[in-house]
């Protein structure tokens, strides 16, 4: 009786063996199916955050651009300001001329 219940611990022994290689092989049929499956999706989200990310920059390089052309219409206005005002105090001055020689005539 006793060779016969190692015989057949001996065929449970197996057969659990068995069954746990053929786990394991399904398993990784599994895993690779899905890591194929994971990179195709991997593969078109970096794709896209790559286009996202030359956009952002031609974005930041046309707001920089930009940028620079607000600074130097600000500049422009501000000097354009100051020769407004320098031109506004020669016709003051022409004004006065001309008053004054209007005057001179006028008594002349």
């Amino acid at each position: 009786m006793g060779g016969i219940t190692a015989i057949i611990s001996v065929v449970a022994l197996l057969v659990g063996l068995a069954s746990l290689w053929m786990a394991t092989e399904a398993i990784k049929k599994v895993e690779g199916r899905t890591q194929r499956l994971i990179d195709v999706h991997i593969k078109g989200i970096k794709q896209t955050i790559a286009e996202q990310n030359i956009a952002i920059k031609k974005m930041g390089e046309k707001f920089e651009k930009m940028e620079g052309k607000v600074k130097a219409a600000t500049m422009n206005r501000e000097g354009g300001s100051a020769e407004v005002g320098a031109l506004a105090k020669d016709l003051e001055n022409l004004k006065k001329q001309l008053r004054a020689g209007g005057a001179q005539a006028k008594t002349g």
